[in-house]
């Protein structure tokens, strides 16, 4: 984990992020000098060279991560003109993420994991995997709703139509055509992978009670586990459930028939992946990676979204969720290893241009954990996923999250 120093010169906020070295802000810092000169921010320090980043912006929406290597005793002028830039907090590193509220929302049945999140006529909707277990032949789609994220009531429940059919890992979005999409997995008896063959499904609701008959998406055994529109289509990461394991991008301009457009884009064990489109219609996918280093992937492509770019992350994160904030952040959240090595469910800012992810904070959570989704609205989000309470293994909750804004 980096270390974070804030300071202001001439009343402009400052915030320098090392990746390496610690910072003492009471007096015993290896940062030694600042200073202001020709619009410009000079330091000076001690502890040895190392990358730094800098989070720098001249509006409320025009963000850039600047990165760059000090080396020890010497000045650095930062590279780019100072002048009107503000800096903010970022993380748990410089100050804390505000959770209002986290609070358990269903108990119902005997597990329940594997939330989605979505805000749809005035109301929130959340689905979720019920179950007998983690891994089972009897996973049904929960989705209940609430107007005010505290009272929340079923609102429909779809099952298997097969013998043994296991649905899982619901996600659900709104549409460009002002439908609710719900996208999962059924997993059946099989020789795919070592749990059974997977087929990649959809169903549309006009309400959130009323589901249509569910539908097969993709190609079988190549798991479309998530679905990100932008504009008029539908984007998803496959990931092969194989022994093969790669993922490929496919897209849609219905949610309903999906075509492949790329090759292989990774095969180093990726498979779940959250993508988000950034205003300049950037893609960026998160990926879940469980072998060889283990950790997250981060892709960046252009349009069309057929040439990638790959950044290894430095730690692992499972079940990615992302959300684009107003000013143009990134927050992501999953299940990752906290720095005393628990599992929880957290929050994270993904700075793509930098290539970096920076803990915020961890929700309330531990050991079976994750797979949140998040809505923003009203200048907060709210990120529905499941944890253990101590008398079931796993329960749905639901965090109302404030995040710290631009300071000047």
């Amino acid at each position: 984990m980096g270390h974070t120093y804030l300071c202001r010169v001439f009343g402009v906020a400052w915030i320098f992020y090392s990746t390496v070295f610690p910072f003492n802000v009471l007096g015993q810092s290896t940062f030694t000098s600042i200073n202001l000169t020709n619009s410009q921010v000079r330091l000076k320090w001690t502890g040895g060279s190392g990358p730094w980043l800098v989070l720098a912006s001249d509006s409320s929406t025009n963000w850039t991560w600047n990165q760059f290597a000090v080396a020890t005793n010497s000045w650095v002028d930062l590279p780019f003109d100072a002048t009107g830039s503000r800096f903010f907090r970022m993380g748990e590193v410089a100050g804390s993420v505000a959770v209002e509220d986290a609070r358990q929302i269903w108990t119902n049945a005997p597990y329940s994991a594997f939330t989605g999140l979505a805000s749809f006529s005035n109301q929130l909707f959340c689905l979720f995997r019920e179950a007998s277990a983690h891994v089972s032949w009897d996973g049904r789609i929960r989705v209940i709703s609430s107007a005010d994220g505290t009272n929340w009531g079923s609102a429909a429940l779809i099952a298997s139509r097969v013998s043994s059919g296991d649905l899982r890992d619901p996600k659900i979005m709104t549409t460009p055509s002002g439908q609710l999409m719900a996208v999962f997995a059924e997993r059946t008896p099989g020789n795919a992978g070592p749990y059974g063959d997977y087929q990649s499904q959809v169903s549309f609701s006009s309400d959130g009670t009323n589901w249509s008959s569910y539908t097969a998406i993709g190609p079988p055994n190549v798991w479309l586990w998530s679905v990100t529109w932008n504009q008029s289509t539908a984007y998803s990461m496959g990931y092969d459930v194989s022994s093969n394991r790669f993922i490929r991008l496919f897209s849609s301009p219905d949610g309903r028939n999906f075509t492949q457009i790329t090759t292989n884009l990774f095969t180093e064990y990726p498979d779940e992946t959250r993508l988000l489109f950034r205003p300049d219609q950037t893609c960026v996918a998160l990926v879940r990676r469980d072998l060889g280093p283990g950790t997250a992937l981060l892709g960046l492509s252009p349009p069309p979204y057929t040439e990638w770019t790959w950044r290894e992350l430095p730690l692992f994160i499972a079940s990615p969720a992302l959300q684009l904030l107003p000013d143009g952040r990134i927050v992501a959240a999953g299940r990752r290893f906290s720095p005393n090595g628990d599992l929880n469910t957290s929050l994270l800012w993904l700075l793509p241009d930098a290539g970096q992810i920076v803990d915020a904070c961890a929700l309330r959570s531990s050991a079976d954990t994750g797979y949140p989704g998040i809505v923003y609205r009203d200048g907060k989000a709210w990120i529905s996923y499941y944890a253990g309470d101590g008398v079931k293994s796993s329960t749905i909750y639901i965090a109302r999250v404030r995040f710290p804004g631009p300071s000047n």
